[in-house]
């Protein structure tokens, strides 16, 4: 089941969640390229309103998210490098798009911070260029995009393929460390 952005928002919106779709979507990356399994429910806590655990919009609501979690986490660990950071489509103005990406920017690198991420952690220089882009891209003012010529169209298109290359370069990185143990010998 593919869990699209649209779908998400309704969601999130009936069960009166915090997070946009886009922001939620990049927590629960930034948490899968981090730590190799974590309780989904702390995921889910930082989505969904304290206490607004009961009901029908809320059970229907962890239900996708929880689909978007598989369908999120086999298409990081796949070798198809089909990974796409949920954002909403074209049809959407270039400015709520790229208000989308700072989001999603900005829940990626949260979530990498609440999986454990921390300057204590090496990582290559690619992954540290990548990290500091991304912390750029959230602070963007898209306030000016609204004009959508064919440039800026592009230069969107190009942001999101570097922020989707970019977070399976670190999943991979990181994700690498939880797959072997310091002799290099496979974990199971």
């Amino acid at each position: 089941m593919t869990v699209d952005y649209v779908a998400c928002r309704e969601a999130l919106e009936r069960a009166h969640a915090t997070l946009d779709p886009s922001e939620c979507h990049g927590l629960l990356c930034g948490l899968l390229c981090v730590t190799r399994q974590f309780p989904e429910e702390r995921w889910l806590n930082e989505v969904l309103v304290p206490g607004e655990t009961g009901g029908a919009e809320t059970a229907r609501c962890k239900k996708i998210l929880r689909s978007s979690r598989r369908e999120t986490e086999r298409r990081l660990q796949g070798q198809q490098f089909d990974f796409e950071p949920m954002l909403p489509n074209e049809e959407v103005s270039l400015t709520q798009r790229g208000e989308a990406l700072t989001l999603w920017c900005r829940g990626f690198l949260y979530g990498l911070a609440v999986g454990g991420l921390d300057d204590s952690v090496s990582t290559s220089e690619d992954v540290r260029e990548v990290l500091t882009d991304l912390s750029e891209f959230m602070q963007l003012d898209v306030s000016d995009l609204e004009t959508g010529t064919n440039a800026l169209e592009r230069d969107y298109a190009e942001l999101v393929e570097y922020v989707r290359v970019g977070v399976m370069l670190i999943h991979t990185e990181l994700r690498g460390r939880h797959e072997t143990s310091p002799e290099g010998q496979q974990l199971h």
